[in-house]
C-alpha cells in the first residue's frame, strides 16, 4: 500500500510539473501576444498547448560525437591500402598489354587521383585542428539545464479568417525562463547557453568536413573501380 502511494505521489508531482510548465507557456504566450501582434485582439483562443521535444546540451554533444564517429569511419575506409595497391600492382602487370588509348585513359585516372590527394591534403592540417578542437570541446562541456518545448496550437483571424497557427515555446528546467517564437527554436545568446552555440557552430564544421571527405572518398572509389575494370 505504502509502495502504491509512493508511485502515486511521483505520478502527482509530475503531472503537476507539467500543468505548471503549460500554464506558465500559457501565461508568457499571452504577454508575446500582447507585445508582438500587430492586433493582439485577434488571438481569439489557444486550441492547446503540448510537450514536444527536450533541448539540451547533452543532445548536442551526442550529435557531434556521432558527427566524429562518422569521420573515423570514413578515415578508416580510406586508410585501406590493400583493395588500391592491388589494383595498382595488376595495372602495373598489364602495362605491356594496354592499347595507346587505354594508357591515355589510365593516366588521366590517375591524374584525377592525384588532384583528390592533393585537396585532401591541402586542407588536412586545418581540418585535423578542427577535429581535435571537437574533442577539447567535448571534455570541457559541464552540465547545463535542459529546455523543454512546448507547441503551442492557437486560432488568429487573420484576412477577415479564422486560421490555425502553430508556434513554439521553450521553458528553461532551472530558471523558468521562457522563449516564444513562430519559427521555433532559436539558437540566440539572449536565451541558449554559450555551450550549446558553440557545440551547434563545430557539429557544422566537423559535418562540412566529413562530407567532403566522404564525397573524395566516393569519388576515389569510383576511380579505383574503373581502373579494376581495365586491370582484369
Amino acid at each position: 500500500m505504502k509502495k502504491n502511494l509512493f508511485i502515486l505521489a511521483i505520478v502527482f508531482t509530475l503531472f503537476s510539473c507539467q500543468q505548471s510548465n503549460e500554464s506558465l507557456i500559457k501565461k508568457e504566450f499571452k504577454n508575446y501576444v500582447k507585445n508582438n501582434f500587430d492586433n493582439p485582439k485577434s488571438l481569439k483562443e489557444i486550441v492547446s498547448i503540448e510537450a514536444s521535444d527536450t533541448v539540451s546540451v547533452e543532445n548536442f554533444k551526442m550529435l557531434l560525437k556521432e558527427t566524429l564517429t562518422n569521420y573515423d569511419r570514413v578515415d578508416s575506409l580510406w586508410k585501406n591500402d590493400e583493395y588500391k595497391n592491388n589494383i595498382n600492382k595488376n595495372i602495373l602487370k598489364k602495362e605491356y598489354n594496354f592499347s595507346y588509348s587505354d594508357i591515355l585513359i589510365i593516366r588521366s585516372y590517375y591524374g584525377q587521383l592525384a588532384n583528390i590527394t592533393q585537396n585532401r591534403l591541402s586542407v588536412i592540417l586545418k581540418d585535423y585542428n578542427i577535429l581535435e578542437n571537437a574533442k577539447n570541446l567535448l571534455d570541457s562541456i559541464k552540465y547545463d539545464p535542459p529546455k523543454y518545448g512546448y507547441n503551442i496550437k492557437f486560432r488568429q483571424t487573420k484576412n477577415g479568417e479564422l486560421q490555425l497557427f502553430t508556434y513554439k515555446g521553450y521553458i528553461d528546467s532551472l530558471t523558468k525562463k521562457i522563449h516564444i517564437s513562430p519559427q521555433g527554436f532559436e539558437l540566440d545568446d539572449k536565451y541558449v547557453s554559450g555551450q550549446m552555440k558553440e557545440l551547434s557552430n563545430m557539429i557544422l564544421e566537423c559535418t562540412i568536413i566529413v562530407k567532403r571527405y566522404l564525397e573524395q572518398y566516393k569519388d576515389e572509389t569510383e576511380i579505383y573501380d574503373k581502373l579494376n575494370n581495365m586491370a582484369y
